[in-house]
C-alpha cells in the first residue's frame, strides 16, 4: 500500500490514482525513479514543499512526471529552486497554487509541457509563469505545449495587442521547435494574429515555424474569431500548384525563412464555422477536426 514505510525495491516508476498516499512513504526516496503519476484524491490536500521534497528526492533520475493535485496548500518550509536534469516530460494539473512549484523549477532537458491550472487571481499571467520557466530553462527543445487556463481565468490581451504589461503568446518566440499546440480556454484571435505573419520583432521570422499541430478546446472569441482562422491557415498553408490539398509540408519561401504547413488542425467547443468554411478548411489542412459548440448545434 502507499502509505507504508517499510523497505520497498529500487523502483524506477510510480503511478498513484485516486488514493491516499504518504509524501514522505519511502517509495519516494528510492533516488531511483524515472516515471512519476499522482493523481491526489479531490478531498486530499499537499503543502507545497511536501511536493517539491517528492520531486527532489529523484531530482537526477526522473525523465517523466505528471502531477495532479485538486487541492494544494501553501509550502510550510519555503521553497528553493531546484532544477530536474533529466526531465524531458512535465505535466502539472489541478490547483492554481501549483504554479509556485513552477517558479522555482528548472527543466534544461523539457521537450514536452502541459500545464492544466484553475485560475489565481493574485499571480502573474500563466503565459509570463511559462516564459520565465523557458528562459531559466535554459529554452530546451520543446516539441509538445499543452496549456489550459481555468474556466473562470483572466484572460490576458485583445486582438491587435495586449492590455497589460505582458504581451499575450509571447512566450511562443522563445520556441522555435514546438510541432504540437493545445490551447483550452482562452481567447483565439490574438494566438492567431501571432501565427499568421512573420514577427517584425523577431527579424521577420515566423512563431513556431515547425508546427503541425494545432488544437483548440473549449476557447473562446471576440468578433473576428472565423475571420483570423481562415487568415491564420491561409498564411500558413497556400494553395500550391493550383492544389489546395498537399501534404507535402512545402514551405513559405522569402526573407521570413520559412514555416511548415499545418498538417492537424482540431477545432472542439470553440467557434461555428459553417460548411463553407468547413470544407475550405479541409481543403487547405491534411486533417481537420471541428465540434461546433453545443448552443451552435
Amino acid at each position: 500500500m502507499p502509505n507504508q514505510d517499510s523497505e520497498v525495491p529500487s523502483l524506477e516508476s510510480v503511478t498513484i490514482a485516486n488514493m491516499p498516499f504518504k509524501w514522505s512513504s519511502s517509495m519516494f526516496s528510492t533516488s531511483t525513479l524515472k516515471e512519476l503519476s499522482l493523481r491526489a484524491l479531490p478531498s486530499s490536500t499537499i503543502h507545497l514543499d511536501r511536493i517539491q521534497h517528492i520531486l527532489t528526492s529523484n531530482a537526477e533520475t526522473l525523465t517523466s512526471v505528471s502531477l495532479f493535485f485538486p487541492a494544494a496548500q501553501a509550502p510550510i518550509l519555503p521553497l528553493n529552486p531546484f532544477t530536474l536534469p533529466s526531465l524531458t516530460s512535465f505535466s502539472l494539473s489541478g490547483h492554481h497554487l501549483l504554479v509556485s512549484l513552477i517558479d522555482h523549477l528548472t527543466l534544461p532537458a523539457l521537450t514536452s509541457l502541459a500545464l492544466r491550472l484553475e485560475a489565481g487571481r493574485h499571480h502573474e499571467p500563466l503565459e509570463e509563469t511559462l516564459s520565465n520557466l523557458l528562459t531559466r530553462s535554459g529554452r530546451p527543445t520543446v516539441t509538445s505545449l499543452n496549456i489550459t487556463h481555468g474556466p473562470t481565468a483572466i484572460f490576458y490581451g485583445t486582438p491587435g495587442g495586449g492590455n497589460g504589461p505582458f504581451a499575450p503568446w509571447s512566450f511562443l518566440a522563445e520556441l522555435p521547435t514546438l510541432t504540437h499546440l493545445t490551447v483550452t480556454h482562452t481567447t483565439i484571435e490574438p494566438l492567431f494574429e501571432l501565427l499568421t505573419s512573420p514577427d517584425e520583432e523577431l527579424n521577420n521570422t515566423w512563431l513556431c515555424p515547425e508546427l503541425t499541430s494545432l488544437t483548440l478546446i473549449s476557447c473562446h472569441q471576440h468578433n473576428e474569431g472565423i475571420l483570423k482562422l481562415v487568415g491564420m491557415v491561409d498564411a500558413r498553408n497556400p494553395a500550391v500548384d493550383g492544389q489546395s490539398t498537399t501534404g507535402l509540408g512545402l514551405g513559405l519561401g522569402g526573407s521570413a525563412g520559412g514555416v511548415k504547413r499545418i498538417r492537424n488542425l482540431e477545432v472542439r467547443n470553440t467557434i461555428s464555422v459553417g460548411m463553407d468554411v468547413l470544407e475550405w478548411l479541409k481543403s487547405r489542412v491534411e486533417n481537420v477536426v471541428v465540434v461546433e459548440p453545443p448552443c451552435d448545434k
